[in-house]
């Protein structure tokens, strides 16, 4: 996120940009620093619409508009971005069921997948299961999945069903066919 990315980008990601420094925002006031006049304005519009609006009216916009400077600028941004956007990757008590669409444009298969792997490796309680479907299609495609999960959890299975052997054997070969 930087003033010379000049790349037009498709809607929905200028939307996540917007809701994301949205949020930033509140937590970190400091980053209107580098926010150009666009930015602003895209975040006033991040504040009133939802995803489909949002995504046509910055269709084709790009990311570089919307900063004076440097997102790096701002004093202690890594250190904020981690505390706002990190994910655990150790401490689950209780099994953790990850669904994500094979085509999902929204959010990276391989960035969930990955987390999935080091999940596994550490030892983590978690399923990862994809599907055939974008990131739209994800919730309807993994209902069952996640019914049964929910399932095993209220009928008293501290494991919820993951064989972590089976789970780390089963992620390894998604990692494989990824490559």
């Amino acid at each position: 996120m930087k003033p010379d990315n000049k790349k037009a980008d498709p809607g929905a990601l200028n939307a996540y940009h917007a809701y994301l420094l949205d949020g930033l925002l509140q937590v970190a006031p400091q980053i209107d620093a580098v926010l150009s006049p666009a930015g602003r304005a895209r975040i006033a519009q991040a504040r009133q619409l939802c995803l489909g609006p949002l995504a046509d009216a910055l269709e084709g916009a790009n990311t570089g508009d919307m900063f004076t400077a440097p997102l790096p600028q701002v004093p202690g941004i890594w250190a904020l971005l981690h505390d706002y956007l990190g994910v655990p990757r150790t401490g689950f008590s209780q099994p953790l069921m990850l669904a994500h669409g094979k085509y999902d444009r929204d959010v990276p298969y391989l960035t969930t997948l990955l987390y999935a792997a080091g999940l596994a490796v550490r030892g983590e309680p978690v399923m990862f299961r994809h599907y055939p479907v974008d990131h739209r299609g994800t919730l309807d495609a993994a209902t069952a999945d996640g019914v049964r999960f929910v399932q095993a959890r209220l009928e008293g299975s501290n494991s919820a069903g993951i064989d972590a052997l089976d789970e780390a054997t089963r992620i390894e070969q998604l990692l494989e066919q990824a490559r």
